[in-house]
């Protein structure tokens, strides 16, 4: 190592901002966050009470089961499955009940509109402090803010996410993990890396992966994510076990009703159309296609991903004519569109747009 480099390394490890310093840094990482905050509380405002037609669907049925995870019963709407989203509703509703007296089901059932606003509320908040988090990772990782503005600004890529991440369903969780997924994937960048250990890396990974597919089952490519970025084969099984392990132990709430839900997994596995309908098959060829195609052409996902193909298509261009590039991040880009891809043919099924919120 030459003289320069070792003095650059003594440099970095001895410089410490002053408390301005960090102070901006936190107000700059808040931005965003704050701009959230403020536009789900206006869309929830516009969109008005959760009894309404367009909000009752599935805002009451993870209301309702959050309050039987609380009781000790298993959900009834098992299907996604949203185990997360009914326990962190079960433990919202008690926490609440701590500063109440009465029934907590009698608290519930007499307004529920109250209680389905509250946990709105600790949704959007809770979403509001993961891009937050991931913001200050962008800017220690690349040292600049704009790359770390861009990716805080990943919800506003479609008024779909918007419009779904008020609502205490495991939409709001899955944007919730899945920023902080692509915090940890800024965090596990090799060059100036925050986190550096790959199995400590794979442990988190499995942690979000498990709780990310315990939220909904659509979100499962994801998974593929981890698996290409991670570097060695133990890591890769560190992912995989872990990710397991996590989603047992989310789903242990709804352990009563695991014959159910695995009873919905067989069926939508053995028909062709979607949420379980139509023929016999694991796919409709005549109309699969089709769907892929809708969801492909949805501005939020082709622009993207034509982006990231020129941008591939380049760097190997570049790399073949001898010129050095971050192969790192090269194989970071590939591995995001590979799970944007995978996701448009696992949805696809039974396609519906709030389904890719995670891609």
């Amino acid at each position: 190592m030459h003289t320069q480099e070792i003095n650059h390394l003594i440099a970095r490890f001895q410089y410490k901002p002053g408390s301005h310093a960090r102070l901006s840094c936190f107000l700059i990482a808040l931005i965003i966050p704050l701009c959230f905050l403020l536009g789900q509380f206006y869309i929830r405002h516009n969109a008005g009470e959760f009894w309404h037609w367009y909000l009752l669907d599935p805002s009451y049925f993870y209301l309702l089961d959050g309050l039987n995870v609380l009781n000790g019963n298993p959900p009834g709407h098992i299907y996604h499955p949203g185990v997360t989203i009914h326990s962190f509703n079960a433990v919202l509703i008690w926490v609440h009940s701590i500063f109440t007296s009465g029934s907590i089901q009698s608290q519930v059932l007499i307004d529920p509109e109250a209680y389905l606003f509250y946990l709105s509320n600790i949704a959007i908040v809770l979403n509001a402090i993961a891009l937050f988090i991931l913001g200050l990772a962008v800017k220690i990782t690349f040292r600049t803010w704009s790359p770390a503005i861009l990716c805080q600004l990943a919800p506003f890529m479609s008024s779909i996410i918007l419009k779904h991440a008020f609502m205490p369903k495991p939409e709001a969780l899955l944007i919730f993990g899945t920023s902080l997924v692509i915090a940890l994937m800024i965090c596990s960048r090799q060059e100036n890396p925050i986190i550096a250990n790959q199995k400590i890396l794979a442990v988190c990974f499995g942690i979000l992966g498990g709780f990310i597919v315990a939220t909904k089952l659509t979100a499962s490519p994801i998974l593929i994510l981890p698996i290409i970025l991670l570097r060695g084969k133990l890591p890769k099984f560190i992912f995989i076990t872990i990710s397991l392990l996590a989603f047992a132990i989310f789903f242990i709430p709804a352990i009563g009703a695991i014959e159910e839900f695995l009873e919905w997994l067989k069926l939508l596995a053995s028909s062709s159309g979607s949420h379980g309908s139509g023929p016999s098959g694991l796919i409709n060829l005549d109309h699969y296609p089709e769907a892929v195609l809708k969801i492909l052409k949805r501005p939020s996902l082709k622009i993207p991903l034509i982006l990231a193909f020129l941008a591939i298509c380049v760097a190997l261009w570049s790399l073949k004519g001898g010129h050095r590039i971050n192969v790192e991040d090269l194989r970071g880009l590939i591995a995001i569109s590979l799970t944007q891809v995978a996701h448009v043919l696992w949805v696809a099924k039974q396609a519906a747009a709030f389904y890719m919120i995670p891609a």
